[in-house]
């Protein structure tokens, strides 16, 4: 017969071996309000037709969202997540091994994306 597990209830972890903590430490990803305010982003730049895919990794000291315009097989940005055992948390946008923007809340990070319009004034006559 088979056996019956609740998912309500937490298993038991099975024993650590003598010596080891039994834990891994946490990893690092978006949560659904970061995800939310990426995808915004992201999509903005899909209808202009900049950007074509994207990737998201989760590790133990970051979370990458990763933009590819269709043409390289490099991403052309990254927004990463920075956390774990890393002193330096918060939030970076990556342009290849530059790094853009970084600071503690997203928003402020992904605003290096927000175009800026300028007046472009034709002096005829």
């Amino acid at each position: 017969m088979g056996t019956l597990h609740h998912f309500s209830r937490p298993r038991a972890a099975s024993q650590p071996a003598a010596g080891a903590t039994g834990r891994r430490p946490a990893r690092v990803s978006f949560n659904r309000q970061e995800l939310g305010q990426i995808l915004n982003v992201y999509s903005r730049n899909v209808m202009r037709g900049e950007w074509k895919d994207y990737a998201i990794d989760h590790g133990d000291s970051m979370a990458l969202f990763s933009i590819f315009n269709g043409q390289h097989n490099h991403p052309v940005f990254a927004v990463a997540k920075l956390g774990g055992k890393s002193k330096r948390r918060g939030f970076a946008v990556y342009a290849g091994s530059k790094k853009l923007r970084q600071g503690a809340e997203l928003a402020d990070v992904l605003s290096v994306f927000d175009r800026k319009l300028k007046l472009v004034v034709s002096r005829q006559g």
